[in-house]
């Protein structure tokens, strides 16, 4: 799943409401999508959960997917970056090329682990 046109076109009404729960940043200027039906879809966002794990959402020039308007997250566990498959990939601590409805998901199943 693709974002659409409309949030390509104006993000910041999406942007707010993207995912529950999670802390909005804004995404630096170098990470930029330099394509223009890209532009101003960047997206940053972080959560922690009371379990101890956290997850870190974005979405830009340089991440897993960006340039096809998807995700990518990155897994902490006590303010750490871990390694936790299937929520990221075998060795790694990040999963991407993720759509929104998988990045919901994967808040759900972060926030119900158990705690650390």
């Amino acid at each position: 799943m693709f974002i659409t046109l409309t949030e390509v076109r104006h993000p910041r009404l999406y942007a707010t409401k993207m995912f529950d729960k999670v802390k909005e940043y804004k995404v630096s200027d170098y990470l930029f999508f330099k394509e223009d039906s890209l532009k101003g879809s960047e997206y940053g966002g972080e959560v922690d959960f009371d379990n101890g794990y956290g997850l870190s959402i974005v979405r830009h020039d340089m991440s897993y997917g960006g340039k096809m308007g998807l995700f990518e997250i990155m897994l902490t566990r006590n303010g750490e970056p871990y390694s936790l498959p299937p929520i990221t990939n075998d060795e790694d601590t990040v999963n991407g090329f993720l759509n929104k409805d998988s990045v919901i998901d994967l808040i759900d199943t972060v926030e119900n682990l158990p705690c650390v």
